[in-house]
């Protein structure tokens, strides 16, 4: 894995300002600028903007950071893909599964509601199976929709332990230690005797 870059950039007031996050480049007032953060100056708390568009050295010093970040996120992706091969194909046919389930929902509602005599058409239980197949093909990309689940969770221990196992599983973590976080959420002294 590559690490993550980072600028770091010291201004002509001694202000350090370090580049972290594409979201720091920012546009004010037309003028390309590094956003970097809140400071004291003169006696105030001021946002701290470092224009780099009038600075060539510094703005070659972005372009590169920009690159680097480019190649950061590509390499990220890459391993993100290895760990957790499957993701798309099996997110797919779940969500597929649930809408054939929920048409199947609606129309059982229709036909009571206006009190049709017709029943809905079947559901098509072989895209259900085709989601469990691939469940058992993939089963890390299994465990992270698992834990993808968690995450909505009012309970914020409950959504924490789905973020740590689906970071677990997107680094290439164990499928039993990332069991381990989403059976062990619950607190010790919230056990009941």
């Amino acid at each position: 894995m590559i690490d993550k870059p980072e600028l770091e950039y010291t201004t002509k007031h001694g202000y350090e300002v370090t580049l972290s996050d594409p979201k720091q480049l920012v546009i004010v007032q037309g003028y390309s600028c590094i956003n970097g953060g809140k400071v004291r100056h003169n006696g105030k708390m001021v946002k701290l903007m470092v224009r780099y568009d009038d600075k060539p050295d510094l703005a070659n010093k972005v372009a590169a950071w920009q690159e680097a970040w480019e190649k950061y996120e590509a390499a990220k992706a890459a391993e993100f893909a290895a760990n957790v091969p499957g993701l798309d194909e099996l997110r797919a046919a779940q969500e597929a599964a649930y809408n054939e389930q929920a048409r199947h929902d609606a129309e059982m509602e229709h036909m009571f509601a206006t009190g049709d005599s017709i029943l809905p058409k079947p559901i098509n239980e072989s895209l259900h199976e085709h989601a469990q197949q691939l469940a058992g093909q993939y089963p890390r990309a299994a465990m992270y929709l698992r834990a993808e689940d968690y995450t909505f969770a009012s309970n914020f221990r409950k959504a924490g332990a789905g973020e740590d196992a689906m970071t677990l599983i997107a680094r290439g973590g164990s499928i039993e230690d990332a069991e381990k976080i989403l059976k062990n959420w619950v607190p010790e002294n919230a056990m009941w005797d």
